[in-house]
């Protein structure tokens, strides 16, 4: 793909970013030949948000992807949000179609469809670590393939915040060694580069689940599933409920539907 003057630009909002949005959305525009470019981009927390917004509306960026910790803070700044970002509050898409800049969240389809694909959660039990932007699109997506959630976090002032979002029970952060269930989800960003070695939960209480979910992308595999597998539990990475969700985002960015088929060639 030659850039020129009618390239779209889409962009990421990311503390912490890595290759692989990059590396994924190049790839497909190049394959199926569309004239778009992506590009990772840091931004740190205190950075100014809402300057980066304006850009988008003022130089015309097709879209923008959004990760931790500014899938919150940007809702204000959006002309409109898709129904189901509404309901979760969090937002990791943005699409700009003539400077009507319209938030998503293709979070919730990620994990709802990895989870699908790989677990039956039915009538299980399911504890989600984390009161974020990401934690706010798991927890309703175990809902819905019907799992009874809980919620736990470090801050309990934030977590009984969170609980009031979402039609979930809260579990006390300080009993976290005694949780039991089927499934275990990290959904913060402990465990991610360059912090590889750190996990959120010992390995005595992984002992008391049977699989494991860590949203962390990179690295492809966390301490937190490096751990899960020696155990012989049922894993899912990051990685995996990562590139489902950026198949929705490609629909979003382009308005094509995204031919599976190829991913063997971008990935």
């Amino acid at each position: 793909m030659k850039i020129n003057k009618d390239t779209k630009l889409i962009f990421s909002i990311a503390e912490r970013p890595g290759n692989f949005g990059t590396t994924f959305f190049n790839r497909a525009f190049a394959c199926l030949e569309l004239d778009y470019i992506y590009k990772a981009l840091r931004l740190s927390p205190d950075g100014d948000l809402d300057a980066v917004i304006r850009a988008i509306r003022a130089l015309g960026i097709a879209g923008c992807s959004v990760t931790m910790p500014f899938k919150e803070r940007v809702l204000p700044l959006l002309d409109r949000l898709d129904p189901q970002a509404k309901k979760i509050g969090a937002v990791n898409t943005i699409v700009n179609t003539d400077g009507v800049l319209t938030g998503y969240n293709t979070d919730f389809s990620g994990v709802l469809n990895v989870v699908r694909e790989n677990l039956d959660v039915r009538g299980k039990t399911a504890l989600v670590c984390g009161l974020g932007g990401v934690a706010k699109a798991v927890v309703p997506a175990l809902q819905e393939l019907g799992a009874t959630v809980f919620v736990t976090g470090r801050d309990e002032k934030k977590l009984k915040s969170f609980l009031q979002t979402v039609s979930a029970e809260g579990f006390p952060w300080h009993d976290l060694e005694k949780a039991k269930g089927f499934l275990f989800v990290n959904a913060t960003s402990v465990g991610m580069a360059p912090a590889e070695e750190t996990s959120i939960v010992s390995t005595s209480t992984l002992k008391n689940f049977e699989a494991v979910l860590d949203v962390v992308g990179q690295p492809s595999e966390t301490k937190l599933i490096q751990t899960a597998k020696s155990l012989g539990l049922k894993t899912v990475t990051g990685g995996q409920m990562v590139v489902e969700q950026a198949v929705c985002q490609f629909q979003l960015y382009t308005g094509q539907k995204f031919p599976r088929e190829i991913l063997n060639k971008i990935l």
